[in-house]
This record gives C-alpha cells, structure tokens and sequence, in this order.
C-alpha cells in the first residue's frame, strides 16, 4: 500500500495503490455533496494491512465501514489504526 501524491500539470491528487493498482482519493471537503449520492472506499488496517471496501451513502467523516469483520478489527485493535480512502463517487 502507498499512498503518494501526483500532479496531472493542474493540481496535485493522491493516488492509493492497492495490489498494484492506482486509485485516486478523493477528499471529504473537495466532493460536490449535491452532485454524487454516495461513494466507494477502502478501509485500512494500519497495523496489518487487511482492506474493507464498501459503499455509503451519508457523508460522514468519521465512518469507517459497517462490516461484521471490520467492526470486529475495529474493536480488537482500535479506531486509531484503521483509515478510510474514498477511491470513486456514485451519482444517481
């Protein structure tokens, strides 16, 4: 997992690679809320790199995932070792 910044000669982004792949990764405050009806992220485990991906559609900054197994990660390791990327947004 890396997490860089790139620039497309615009502006700079933050790109998350994923086995090998690139993801851009959106920012809470940069996203038109009136625009998009959800999004898509990936949470992850600082401390062992396991991955949830879900979707959500409130606009919450301090949602992580709902999952059985997430949720258990959660509570075993603690709030503090897991975050969540945006990786793409759902339009209606």
């Amino acid at each position: 997992m890396c997490y860089t910044m790139y620039t497309n000669k615009m502006r700079w982004f933050n790109l998350l690679e994923i086995d090998g792949k690139y993801y851009k990764v959106y920012e809470m405050e940069e996203i038109d809320k009136e625009k998009y009806i959800g999004f898509i992220y990936v949470t992850i485990n600082k401390i062992n790199g396991k991955k949830y991906v879900g979707q959500h559609t409130k606009w919450k900054d301090t949602y992580l995932g709902s999952g059985k197994w997430l949720n258990h990660s959660i509570d075993k390791y603690g709030r503090q070792y897991f975050e969540r990327f945006i990786i793409d947004l759902a339009v209606s």
